[in-house]
């Protein structure tokens, strides 16, 4: 028996993500047929696929990726002498691989293949190693921290790698908070507005609730701070409300000290 591992380079262990045998007579797959305007897969391919599918996942104890590049070797052994195209028998087994879906989300993630048929085998089968390989092909880097972007295409035009590179790299103008007295910088589209008067939200909801003792009723109170509230079905002030909740937005995350370090740089 040839060994695939060893053709035509050697893989390390470590580069190995899944080595199998299926034992059964290879079937190439068919051409899709259609039928009163629809399309379909005939049943014998599909029944092939699906074995495969289910041995795959049955056997693959990693996880699913679409980032990573693979390369695919299969060796094919046939039982008679009938004439087959190896491309046939790739794209089944690529198919049924992908209907798996626990190693790779879409087969385009392939860049190396190495196939070979054996024919009047007494033993039928199919045998293949997926295994991790390098992408060679240059790759986009992020304009703020020069990391490669892994899922970087023209029409999506990526230029980060995340939000807080993205929200780093966007000029920025220095502010001081109307509360504590501490200088923060914060990106110049969001230097106006109520919120962004404040280097952080507990000084936001420290201020509101000064606010509301001094311009709301005395007949009504909080049942949590004591401050005055406008209604007396109001059982909570605005402020009191507020730290209740958790903050939808993530915009109080990208705003920066000045005097400390920045962890996110």
């Amino acid at each position: 028996m040839v060994n695939i591992i060893n053709s035509p380079y050697r893989l390390s262990g470590k580069k190995i993500v899944l080595n199998l045998c299926i034992e059964g007579e290879p079937l190439s797959a068919e051409r899709v047929k259609f039928s009163k305007g629809s399309a379909y897969l005939p049943e014998k391919t599909r029944d092939y696929e699906d074995l495969i599918a289910w041995t795959v996942k049955g056997n693959y104890r990693g996880e699913t990726t679409s980032s990573e590049i693979f390369g695919l070797r299969a060796i094919f052994c046939r039982s008679n002498r009938q004439r087959v195209d190896i491309d046939n028998l790739l794209k089944a087994l690529m198919d049924g691989i992908t209907k798996s879906k626990v190693i790779w989300e879409d087969d385009s993630q392939l860049r190396e293949i190495s196939s070979s048929i054996f024919i009047a085998d007494d033993k039928p089968r199919v045998e293949f190693i997926v295994y991790r390989c390098k992408d060679y092909n240059p790759r986009a880097t992020c304009l703020n921290c020069g990391k490669e972007l892994l899922n970087s295409y023209p029409s999506k035009q990526t230029k980060y790698c995340s939000r807080v590179c993205w929200s780093v790299s966007r000029k920025r103008v220095a502010r001081v908070c109307e509360y504590c007295g501490e200088t923060f910088i914060i990106a110049e589209s969001k230097a106006k507005g109520h919120p962004n008067r404040f280097c952080s939200r507990e000084c936001l909801l420290k201020f509101l609730a000064e606010m509301r003792k001094k311009e709301g009723s005395d007949k009504w109170r909080c049942e949590t701070c004591g401050a005055p509230v406008s209604r007396k079905e109001y059982k909570r002030c605005f402020s009191c409300r507020l730290k209740s909740r958790q903050p939808k937005s993530n915009c109080w995350a990208y705003r920066i000290l000045v005097g400390k370090a920045d962890p996110r740089i």
